[in-house]
């Protein structure tokens, strides 16, 4: 199953222990591999389940049995029976769903329209049931939006991340050629928690920023983007973080600038 929550017995307590898949460093060291453009390829495709290791990542038909074992459990142990789900077929309809939405803001009534308009009615207490129960299995992490102006949560329109990228690809399936962006973001979301920071969205009347991490008394902020390879994005990514009225750190990451000369004295702002 995906390890991402123990619970250790102490003197007639449980003591929760929160345990995220491997690292891109740690998939380097488990499969004895140098990094690369190949390598990072593997990573962003196959995730960070240690279980990968005995069976290897040379034949992708393999690696796709072993995530539909690793899913199935989650799906029928985890949330099916555990929950006690009734309607499973909209539970697996509804993880997809949230699989092709990494980075937008979901909520019960939207999930509720697209989900009538592909002739099926839920309700909306239900959706909210079943995004709760996927995210107590880990599946998925529920990130909320905080108000950077009024300083507050809001309390609808959250975002969603899955715990392990290679779950997520194999769950939505095929490989389109907007999901590497999805996919980004959901790493950098991984990389922020590993690094211990409690993250949530930033909103500043119609700006988004991606992350807001916190840590103690340090804050940072954090724009996500696969390539900046237009002037316009470059504006947007660095500009929403110009606008935030603070000195705290704010980064923007990208797996490539255009230019690097052009850009790199706004790398970090």
């Amino acid at each position: 199953t995906l390890s991402s929550d123990l619970a250790t017995l102490l003197s007639g307590r449980y003591v929760e222990i929160f345990v995220q898949g491997l690292s891109y460093e740690e998939f380097l060291i488990f499969h004895n591999l140098e990094d690369s453009d190949d390598t990072l390829r593997r990573y962003i495709n196959f995730g960070g389940l240690p279980g990968l290791r005995p069976i290897g990542l040379d034949d992708p038909e393999v690696v796709r049995q072993y995530l539909q074992g690793v899913y199935n459990t989650i799906l029928v142990k985890d949330i099916v029976r555990r929950k006690k789900v009734r309607n499973v077929s909209f539970l697996e309809n509804l993880i997809k769903y949230v699989g092709d939405n990494i980075g937008k803001p979901l909520s019960a009534t939207n999930i509720q329209h697209y989900m009538t308009s592909n002739k099926n009615e839920v309700s909306k207490n239900l959706i909210l049931n079943y995004l709760k129960a996927m995210s107590e299995a880990f599946l998925v992490h529920d990130v909320t939006r905080f108000n950077l102006h009024g300083k507050k949560l809001l309390e609808n329109n959250d975002k969603y991340y899955f715990g392990d990228v290679g779950l997520r690809n194999f769950i939505v399936g095929g490989r389109r050629a907007n999901d590497i962006e999805k996919i980004v973001e959901n790493l950098v979301y991984q990389h922020l928690i590993r690094l211990g920071y409690k993250v949530t969205v930033g909103q500043m009347y119609a700006t988004e920023i991606d992350f807001v991490g916190t840590k103690g008394d340090d804050t940072i902020y954090v724009q996500a983007a696969y390539l900046i390879s237009e002037e316009s994005t470059f504006e947007r990514e660095f500009g929403n973080l110009q606008k935030i009225n603070d000195n705290y750190p704010k980064y923007v990451i990208s797996m490539k600038l255009r230019s690097e000369e052009r850009f790199s004295r706004n790398a970090e702002t």
